[in-house]
C-alpha cells in the first residue's frame, strides 16, 4: 500500500493528513469575519443574512435610483389584460447563486440574493448557506420571505432560478408556495425591446449598452462562482465568497434598474419614449401590437416621429404600424406606410395593398400590379411554397375579374 501511495506522490498527488484539514478548519474565517450581517437559527440550522440599503439619490450606471412611481400602464407592457398591481412595494427581485451551472438534481443554492423598494432606498438581502445540511432553513427563510411580495422580478428565472427553488424544495421539504406569486422575467421582455440593436441580450450586455452599469474588480465571472462556494467548504475561507456576494448583489441591483427603466417606458402613455433610441420604440410599438393593444401600439409607432423612409428602419415594422393603422380603421394612411414597406422590398404589403385594391377600391388593375410584385419578390426571397401558391391563386382571381370587367 505504502508503494502505491509513493508512486502516485511521484505523479504529483497531493495527500493531506486529517490533522492538517483539522487545523485549516479551526483557523477558518468565518462569514461574520467578512460580511456586516447576522446569524439566523432555527431547528439546530443556520444561515448568514446580509443586510444593506441604498438610499434614492445614489448613482448606479448612467442615473441616479429614484423611488419610483408605478406606472398604471406597466402591465401593458407584460401584456396583462387587467392591471395586478397598486404599488411598487409588490415586487420583490430575486437572483440565486447555486453549486452548479445546470439545474439538475445535484444542484442547489447556496446563495439568494432578493431586494425590493421602500420609502427610503433599495433594501438588499443576501442568504448565504454555510454548509449543504442548512438547506432547508435557507429555503423556509427564502419562501416566507417572498410571501410578503405578490410579483417576483428575475432575468432568466423562468429557467432557472424559480425551477430550482422548487426542486430544492421538494427534495428537502422546504415549504414552497413560489407558484402563487407573479413572475416577471425581463430576460424575455429585454429580448424583445433590444433585439433590433444588441446582438446579445445577456444581463451583462443589458448593463453596459442599456443601463451604463460598469462593474469593480470585485467582480468574478458567472462560470467560477460554484467552484469559490467550493473552495469556501473546504479551506473555511469566508473571503472566498466577497467576490460572489458583490456578483448577487450587482445582478439583483441591475435587475431592480431594468426594472424601473421599464416603468419609466410605460409611464404617462410611453410618452417618455421620445427620449429613447428609435429603434427600442419600434420594439415597444409591436409588444403592445401582439398583445392586441391597438390604440396604444399606434400612439408608440408615432411617439418618435420617425422618418419612415429612414433605412436603419426594418421595413417588417413599418408594415407592422401599417397593419395597426388597419386594426384601427385608418386604411388610407396604412396604404400610405404600406407602400413605402413595398418600396423596401416587403412581401406581405404587397399582398395587404393589393388586398386594399382588390375589396376596397375595386381597383383589379392596380390590384394584379401589387399582386405580381409580391410574387416577383417572394420568389427572389425563396420564400415557400404555400406562400408562392397563395400569392398565385390571388393573381389568377384578380385576373378573372379583369377579363370579366373587359367582356
Amino acid at each position: 500500500m505504502q508503494d502505491l501511495l509513493n508512486k502516485l506522490k511521484n505523479l504529483g498527488l497531493q495527500f493531506e493528513k486529517a490533522s492538517d484539514i483539522a487545523k485549516r478548519k479551526k483557523d477558518a474565517i468565518h462569514l461574520d469575519d467578512v460580511f456586516e450581517g447576522r446569524w439566523v437559527y432555527a431547528n439546530n440550522r443556520k444561515i448568514f443574512l446580509i443586510e444593506k440599503v441604498i438610499t434614492y439619490g445614489k448613482i448606479i450606471g448612467s442615473k441616479s435610483l429614484k423611488e419610483p412611481k408605478l406606472s398604471p400602464n406597466l402591465f401593458q407592457l407584460f401584456r396583462f389584460n387587467t392591471n395586478p398591481w397598486k404599488t411598487y412595494e409588490e415586487f420583490v427581485f430575486l437572483d440565486t447563486e447555486t453549486s452548479s451551472l445546470s439545474i439538475g438534481a445535484g444542484s442547489f443554492i447556496f446563495m439568494a440574493g432578493l431586494c425590493y423598494f421602500t420609502r427610503t432606498g433599495l433594501k438588499i438581502l443576501q442568504l448565504i448557506l454555510p454548509d449543504i445540511m442548512h438547506e432547508i432553513l435557507l429555503l423556509n427563510y427564502l419562501d416566507s420571505f417572498l410571501a410578503r411580495f405578490s410579483t417576483i422580478v428575475t432575468y432568466n428565472g423562468k429557467s432557472f432560478d424559480v425551477p430550482i427553488i422548487k426542486s430544492r424544495s421538494l427534495i428537502s421539504g422546504a415549504s414552497c408556495s413560489i407558484d402563487q406569486l407573479i413572475h416577471l422575467d425581463l430576460l424575455h421582455i429585454a429580448r424583445n425591446i433590444w433585439k433590433l440593436r444588441l446582438e446579445s441580450r445577456k444581463l451583462s450586455d443589458i448593463e453596459k449598452n442599456i443601463l451604463g452599469i460598469v462593474r469593480t474588480d470585485e467582480e468574478i465571472p458567472g462560470w467560477l462562482v460554484p467552484q469559490m462556494y467550493f473552495d469556501y467548504l473546504e479551506s473555511g475561507d469566508a473571503k472566498l465568497l466577497k467576490g460572489v456576494a458583490y456578483h448577487n448583489e450587482m445582478d439583483i441591483i441591475s435587475v431592480a434598474k431594468l426594472f424601473c427603466l421599464l416603468n419609466t417606458y410605460a409611464s404617462e402613455d410611453f410618452k417618455q419614449l421620445k427620449k429613447e433610441n428609435m429603434l427600442d420604440t419600434l420594439a415597444i410599438g409591436e409588444i403592445l401590437r401582439k398583445g392586441q393593444n391597438y390604440q396604444l401600439a399606434e400612439k408608440v409607432f408615432e411617439i418618435g416621429n420617425f422618418r419612415w423612409d429612414n433605412e436603419s428602419i426594418p421595413r417588417e415594422y413599418i408594415r407592422k404600424y401599417a397593419n395597426v393603422l388597419k386594426r384601427n380603421g385608418n386604411l388610407e394612411k396604412a396604404l400610405h406606410f404600406w407602400k413605402i414597406a413595398a418600396n423596401a422590398g416587403d412581401v406581405s404589403s404587397c399582398i395587404e395593398i393589393s388586398k386594399y385594391y382588390e375589396h376596397k377600391k375595386k381597383d383589379f388593375r392596380e390590384s394584379y400590379i401589387f399582386g405580381e410584385k409580391a410574387l416577383f419578390l417572394a420568389k427572389k426571397e425563396e420564400q415557400s411554397e404555400k406562400k408562392l401558391a397563395a400569392v398565385k391563386h390571388r393573381l389568377c382571381r384578380i385576373k378573372t375579374k379583369l377579363e370579366k370587367l373587359n367582356e
